[in-house]
């Protein structure tokens, strides 16, 4: 499945213009059309394979009360595994014993295991801007999960197997992230709803963050997908100046003591600082460095395709056989500074600079994204003798 499946019969064009970050958008399956991505044999499936994931992985509930998943957490010792990594997965024997008591089960990261959830985050990641997630929720006749609630991000909620009544209301929070003190809380909403409708098999609903709902087993059992839109908020850009500012000392002097309240000897300090701030928050380096890390978080998973690593060129990184460190940095550096480089390009000199060998599959892999440029970006760093292609055998 992909975006346009996803939406059929609305077209992305009236999604992006109409509704997307705007308002609630209901899709009835379409006649013919199955878009239940999901079956009991795909539940079992995909927590046959949590049961090796951290217990954060999964989430019980009952009653709208959630359980504490250390309940369901397995030991090393008891897998016969004392000292290696196992410890605190999942016992899924556990969660079936609760499962049969009635909680409700939600499980993450399903688009890493189902191959068509992994395609349309995949798309809706291209398409949209976002880091996708797919999260399964499987529950059961009137046992709620959670009470009303909002989500600090937009929402796709696909129905994949029994009916469940979902319950929009117009009270929305403004703009929410995650670091919100009150981020999905709902006990001063307004009981106006918005809408009221059982979806069933196929069935598909947009919501966008902040908008309050509420959904409810209305069948004996129930089991949707929802696909978390992670977007690239405005808060990043502090995370990427404080990146960015590390290259000043300036910025990395200390502060005057104001401890007496006398606040004029650091004033002169900081009105510096903020000019500077206001330089790099109008300048091309910001906007770059942004470009960059949109690409980085929606570019799609690699998935490793044997043929094409047994194929792929290897390459030995000329720069690290130059014993002195000192040499070693200035080469380098020289190289970045005499060549004015975008930045995907100088962050893959970056990677490579930190292997002694690499392939061209996995520098593909970990850029994706610039995939139609890497064979120009190789051919450079060969003629500046910094990597050559090595033999395999």
């Amino acid at each position: 499945m992909d975006f346009e499946r996803l939406l059929e019969p609305v077209t992305p064009e009236l999604f992006r213009s109409e509704y997307s970050d705007r308002k609630p958008l209901y899709i009835p399956a379409p006649e013919g059309a199955d878009k239940a991505l999901l079956s009991w044999d795909g539940f079992e499936q995909a927590t046959s394979i949590m049961a090796n994931w951290p217990k954060s992985t999964i989430r019980l509930a009952k009653n709208k009360q959630q359980l504490d998943c250390s309940h369901v957490r397995t030991t090393a010792a008891e897998r016969g595994v004392a000292g290696t990594s196992r410890t605190g997965t999942i016992d899924m024997a556990k969660v079936h014993e609760l499962l049969a008591q009635g909680y409700n089960f939600v499980g993450a990261r399903c688009e890493y295991i189902l191959p068509e959830l992994g395609a349309l985050c995949a798309d809706l990641n291209a398409r949209l801007n976002v880091r996708a997630t797919a999260i399964l929720f499987a529950s059961f006749r009137n046992i709620g999960s959670f009470d009303k609630h909002f989500d600090t991000n937009d929402v796709f909620a696909i129905q994949c197997e029994g009916r469940k009544r979902w319950q929009i209301f117009a009270a929305r929070a403004d703009s929410p992230v995650k670091q919100d003190r009150a981020a999905g809380r709902a006990e001063d909403a307004s009981d106006e709803v918005i809408f009221d409708e059982v979806l069933g098999p196929g069935d598909v609903i947009y919501v966008p963050r902040g908008y309050i709902h509420e959904a409810v087993t209305q069948s004996d059992t129930s089991l949707h997908v929802s696909i978390s839109l992670h977007e690239f908020r405005a808060l990043k850009v502090v995370d990427i100046l404080r990146d960015l500012v590390l290259d000043d000392p300036a910025f990395r002097a200390n502060l005057p003591d104001v401890r007496n309240g006398d606040y004029r000897v650091i004033r002169p300090m900081l009105t510096d600082l903020a000019d500077r701030l206001a330089g790099l928050l109008a300048s091309d380096r910001l906007v770059e460095e942004i470009a960059f890390r949109q690409n980085i978080r929606s570019q799609p998973w690699h998935r490793i395709d044997m043929a094409e690593v047994a194929s792929s060129p290897r390459y030995i990184v000329l720069l690290n056989a130059v014993q002195d460190r000192d040499a070693r940095e200035e080469r380098l550096a020289g190289y970045l500074s005499t060549n004015e480089l975008p930045l995907v390009e100088r962050r893959v000199v970056e990677w490579i600079a930190d292997r002694k060998t690499f392939s061209r599959a996995a520098l593909a892999a970990e850029f994706s994204f610039a995939e139609p440029s890497i064979d120009a970006m190789l051919a450079r760093l060969e003629e500046a003798g910094l990597i050559a292609e090595g033999r395999r055998g």
